[in-house]
């Protein structure tokens, strides 16, 4: 059977092993069931499907390509053109940095939906960003993922082993602190979401039993993503504004008492709690571990929350208190500046639609995430 199998796999190995082999190949089929298929012709085989599918695979990814099921895996994964969606934007935008470290002032926001749609597009924060900066050149890149954790941003982070200037924001709060899980947490062993090489948040998974699957994203470089994705675009020319939900109407009160729907809304992870904490504390001491080898200031930025959904969190096992004697303690110990922007700016339960995105007063927002981010190159 070959019904799970694409047929450009199926035609090119028939070409080079013979048709005989049509009717028996199977994802499960490995070099040890084809007569023939040696080290010579696994070389000539991916050079093939590198012909077949317009792609250039990596040596990690060829290596793997000893089953049938694994060659369709990484074959997909290579000549995925993926939506302009904040995932792919995320990277592209790393890639930017990389290459641009002329700047006299660029500006990192790892962070989550809540601090995307939080601050105004990208265009609008670059420009206030330059503003502010007075002088020189200024770079504005948002990063901010939906449902990003710790570990997705120690992985975007270790793609950056060279010192930049500029600063590095983190969105923090209890649910980005206490709220993974399991799932989040295999999806980024897995590398899921962002398919790059990440040692040393691979090895703090690891540790802690969350190991790649069989299913697994195979490593690639950032800039060798970034020139698959962009088929040929440049990076000045990607245009994205972070999207937002303004069709979507406010949370009535009477919603912040189901916790039903509260739980829905974070896919059940909080009441994964208790694991989040422990293992997202050690992932950002790796964090801390890359700013000090690295050389970039970090601080973290306080995300928007609904009081009540702060009041949800403590009802359910004191999170929201626990996590403000962690930020305190965290903070001082490794001597990272903490911005609570949402509290500076004023931010009113009204201006929430849901227990995590405002739908107003973005502008101030932003403008005074902006001037916390400048204190950090002083």
């Amino acid at each position: 059977m070959t019904t799970q199998l694409d047929q450009q796999l199926v035609d090119t190995v028939c070409r080079l092993f013979g048709d005989g082999y049509r009717e028996v190949l199977t994802p499960d089929t490995t070099m040890d069931d084809i007569e023939g298929w040696d080290s010579l012709t696994f070389v000539e085989l991916v050079m093939q499907l590198e012909d077949v599918y317009g792609v250039q695979l990596t040596d990690d990814e060829a290596a793997q390509m000893f089953q049938l099921g694994h060659a369709q895996r990484i074959l997909t994964q290579a000549i995925a053109d993926r939506p302009h969606d904040d995932v792919a934007y995320a990277s592209c935008m790393l890639q930017q940095l990389r290459e641009r470290p002329a700047a006299d002032v660029n500006v990192l926001v790892l962070s989550g939906s809540s601090t995307r749609e939080a601050l105004l597009p990208p265009r609008d924060a670059r420009e206030r960003l330059r503003a502010h900066h007075g002088s020189g050149e200024a770079g504005w890149f948002n990063l901010s993922v939906s449902g990003l954790v710790v570990a997705e941003t120690l992985q975007l982070l270790e793609q950056l082993d060279e010192p930049f200037p500029g600063v590095v924001l983190i969105g923090m709060s209890p649910v980005i602190l206490a709220g993974c899980g399991t799932a989040e947490f295999h999806r980024s062993a897995d590398r899921r979401r962002f398919p790059f090489a990440a040692p040393r948040m691979q090895e703090v998974l690891a540790a802690e039993g969350y190991r790649p699957g069989p299913e697994a994203n195979t490593p690639v470089p950032l800039p060798v993503w970034v020139e698959r994705y962009l088929k040929g675009r440049s990076l000045d020319d990607l245009q994205y504004d972070p999207y937002n939900y303004p069709t979507l109407a406010p949370w009535d009160e009477d919603r912040y008492d189901d916790t039903e729907s509260i739980l829905r809304f974070y896919n059940a992870s909080l009441l994964n709690h208790s694991e989040s904490r422990r293992i997202n504390e050690r992932l950002l001491d790796e964090v801390v571990a890359w700013r000090d080898r690295v050389g970039v200031p970090v601080g973290f930025v306080e995300l928007t929350l609904h009081s009540r959904m702060r009041a949800f969190l403590d009802e359910l096992g004191g999170v929201q208190s626990a996590y403000t004697d962690w930020v305190a303690d965290y903070t001082a110990r490794h001597r990272i500046p903490w911005f609570d922007v949402p509290s500076t700016v004023g931010l009113a339960d009204e201006d929430f639609r849901d227990p995590a995105h405002i739908h107003r007063r973005r502008d101030a927002f932003t403008e005074q995430l902006l001037m916390d981010a400048l204190t950090l190159r002083r």
